[in-house]
């Protein structure tokens, strides 16, 4: 699959919190501890219990569903991450 790039127009807050609210919770809160909290991978998997490796599967996850989803190539039916 091919994805066209992402314009270089800013997004507003609205629509983060837009991307945001779509992701599954779990991927979610892991992409707000790293990108807001500053969080390295190993804290985040302290704080919340789980192996480095599924921090790690939760933020791929979270960041190629987020694009889906800026590309408007996603509904809440599909979804990278279905674990959550």
């Amino acid at each position: 699959m091919s994805f066209e790039p992402i314009p270089d127009e800013p997004i507003g807050a609205e629509e983060v919190q837009r991307i945001l609210n779509e992701l599954p919770p779990l991927s979610r809160t892991v992409l707000m501890l790293r990108c807001g909290d500053k969080l390295s991978y190993d804290e985040i998997a302290r704080k919340l219990k789980v192996p480095v490796r599924s921090v790690r599967a939760y933020m791929r996850g979270a960041l190629y569903t987020a694009s889906l989803i800026a590309r408007g190539m996603t509904d809440e039916k599909s979804s990278a991450d279905t674990r959550d």
